[in-house]
């Protein structure tokens, strides 16, 4: 099988697995590394109009220590959304260079996408950094003020507590409500009337939203919202629902997940596959159907999770 791969052969490398698989009755991690590895390399490669697919393929493989990935996401130079996409992949692989450059972008006249910013220091995962966000909480443009706060919940700093409250005045619908979700995030009393109030929406994606966020829900008042939005028709709102359980009920979970994986719009399919590829147990028999999904991001995510499993399941 790997020279089929070396070969550029996958659909005879699938064969071989396949084959293997029904003539053992056991999936083979070991075997299907290969193949993922494979598949992530195609999939960057075929990448050249979603720079943001390109940079998670790449950074997979990174995670491997992939010099080539690695070395791909070092190629592209001067500020650009595409950089912050390749420079952000890099940050959350340890890459302080990158981690100065994106910095360095904060801070920057000549990069005028403060959105881009916002959204790369969030997704770097890197708390110290977090402080770059607090002058883009009076940046003129709406979207970015929203990105910023976002991003100062997700990081955990409580140090922007006093300079975010004034947002939830803010004239942009948006950012009063991702002001409010941030505070409460952030454990501040300042958004939990709003909080209390989106609980009771008859906005299924509304009450999703207050149950994300709410560091005091109870555990039984976080299922009871959440499991009637299970059956919801949207099946994005399904999705979002079984996402938001996964850690508490992941039997729950697991069936509205495998219905949308297979859903007929690439949508659902892709979502459903961002969340699949961080669930656990390991599924290989699921990864390797993903790996066969026309959509390449639901291919990313297969060939990802396959990756993440350990050598041997069980083991």
């Amino acid at each position: 099988m790997s020279a089929a791969v070396a070969l550029d052969d996958l659909p005879r490398a699938y064969a071989f697995y396949d084959t293997y698989v029904q003539a053992s009755g056991a999936e083979a991690p070991i075997l299907l590394r290969p193949i993922a590895v494979h598949e992530l390399q195609n999939v960057a490669a075929g990448a050249a109009l979603d720079p943001r697919l390109r940079a998670e393929a790449l950074e997979r493989l990174g995670r491997t220590g992939d010099a080539k990935a690695l070395n791909d996401l070092r190629q592209t130079s001067g500020l650009s959304r595409q950089t912050l996409l390749d420079d952000t992949a890099l940050a959350r692989l340890g890459d302080r260079d990158a981690r100065q450059r994106i910095a360095s972008a904060a801070s920057s006249t000549d990069f005028t996408d403060k959105t881009a910013v916002a959204e790369a220091i969030r997704r770097s995962g890197n708390a110290s950094q977090a402080p770059l966000l607090i002058p883009l909480l009076q940046h003129p443009d709406p979207y970015t003020r929203a990105a910023a706060v976002e991003g100062l919940a997700e990081l955990g700093y409580t140090a922007a507590i006093l300079a975010m409250r004034p947002l939830v005045s803010d004239p942009a619908v948006e950012v009063r409500s991702k002001a409010a979700l941030a505070l409460t995030r952030l454990g501040d009393a300042a958004g939990r009337e709003t909080i209390e109030r989106m609980k009771r929406s008859p906005v299924a994606d509304v009450r999703l939203r207050a149950v994300e966020v709410d560091p005091s829900i109870t555990a039984g008042e976080r299922l009871l919202i959440i499991r009637p939005i299970l059956a919801d028709p949207d099946p994005m709102t399904r999705l979002r629902a079984a996402e938001l359980l996964v850690k508490d009920d992941p039997e729950a979970a697991r069936p509205i997940l495998l219905e949308l994986i297979r859903d007929p719009d690439s949508t659902p399919r892709r979502e459903a596959g961002r969340v699949i590829e961080t669930m656990t147990p390991p599924d290989l028999g699921l990864y390797r159907a993903m790996m066969a999904d026309r959509e390449p991001w639901v291919r990313m995510y297969g060939a990802g999770a396959i990756l993440k499993a350990p050598a041997i399941i069980g083991g």
